[in-house]
């Protein structure tokens, strides 16, 4: 009979993650930044950007592209120069 190993893998990703003691002050607990680590912004808990200087405010947002702000809790702004500010919207396009 063959031996079964177990092997433990840690996490590893591009993104930089904050665990769910904040640990990074500009980001909320449990999100991700992506790309320009220096420009974005992911201040909602569980939330994500992605791209260069986009913020993602809203709790479960997500803010991608360039130059976009999703501050509505579960909103998404993508593309250019948009704002997704209501719970749930989603703004695209430039």
């Amino acid at each position: 009979m063959s031996e079964i190993k177990t092997v433990v893998m840690e996490p590893f990703g591009v993104g930089e993650f904050t665990s769910n003691k904040g640990v990074k002050v500009k980001n909320g607990a449990n999100s991700e930044i992506f790309n320009d680590y220096s420009h974005n912004t992911a201040s909602g808990n569980w939330s994500h950007a992605e791209g260069c200087y986009n913020v993602a405010n809203g709790e479960g947002s997500h803010a991608e592209g360039y130059y976009n702000a999703a501050n509505g809790e579960g909103s998404h702004a993508e593309g250019g120069n948009n704002t997704a500010s209501g719970n749930q919207s989603h703004a695209e396009g430039y």
